[in-house]
């Protein structure tokens, strides 16, 4: 890919000329073209992965995918990848916590092309659970009842508050 110049000399008993052209040299049909980049994606630990490269990222003809570390490196052990149907699946552990800059390559007989993505392995959620059980209050009618639930009743992450009646309905 790129230009050739070329000359061209013609000569004879009595003298000789030269004369210059270039070739331009394309990409040819088929040849591996990135179209569209790999986007980042996430997984968390504990919790089954799976990430098909859209059919749309690269263009060419008798295409072979490959996936590796950035750095050439095999994918970790807990991590697959299926050329046939461009499909990484796996399921990360706690210790493969962190960034990995995969580096997924396209071949055919004419070229290659190759894009990087990162995977960030997150740690697996935290369940809710009840730390320490709510006591029982008692209110009497016509008065305010305003009860603050004690932080360490509840442990997890990101965790949001309801409140509603046994049954499921609305508080009165």
């Amino acid at each position: 890919v790129g230009i050739l110049e070329i000359r061209v000399t013609v000569t004879n008993t009595l003298s000789s000329v030269s004369d210059d052209f270039n070739v331009t040299v394309n990409l040819g049909p088929g040849t591996p073209t990135l179209e569209q980049p790999l986007l980042d994606q996430s997984a968390n630990a504990g919790t089954p992965f799976v990430y098909v490269i859209p059919i749309s990222s690269f263009a060419g003809s008798a295409l072979t995918y490959t996936a590796t570390l950035a750095d050439g490196n095999p994918l970790p052990a807990w991590l697959t990848f299926t050329s046939a149907t461009r499909t990484f699946t796996g399921t990360a552990a706690a210790g493969d916590v962190g960034i990995l800059e995969i580096r997924v390559t396209v071949t055919n007989t004419l070229s290659s092309v190759s894009d990087d993505f990162n995977l960030t392995v997150n740690p697996a959620p935290v369940m809710p659970t009840v730390a320490q059980p709510l006591q029982d209050q008692s209110v009497d009618a016509g008065t305010p009842f305003v009860y603050v639930i004690p932080e360490s009743s509840f442990s997890g992450a990101a965790l949001v508050y309801t409140a509603l009646l046994s049954n499921g309905s609305s508080l009165p």
